[in-house]
């Protein structure tokens, strides 16, 4: 039995379709949608500005510790502790 080249595409592309539904459900992958899409993506930025807020509060406790237990004069201090550094 000799297949034409139509034959052929026609079984490759069966054959395609069979495997891809059967990974699709073998995965039960779902897709998403722009309103959940867009959910997702505010609440990874609103974990990334709590992130950036602990890490700053972090940075001034830690910088607040190092000048208090270093003996540098007082204006030095003033100017370290009341920088913006870490933002």
């Amino acid at each position: 039995m000799v297949l034409t080249p139509g034959e052929i595409v026609m079984g490759g592309a069966l054959l395609s379709l069979v495997v891809g539904i059967g990974v699709h459900l073998f995965t039960r992958s779902s897709y998403v949608n722009c309103v959940s899409c867009a959910e997702r993506h505010r609440g990874v930025d609103q974990r990334l500005q709590d992130a950036e807020r602990r890490d700053s509060k972090q940075f001034s406790m830690i910088k607040a510790l190092v000048v208090y237990t270093t003996e540098i004069p007082s204006d030095e201090k003033a100017k370290l502790l009341n920088e913006r550094g870490g933002e």
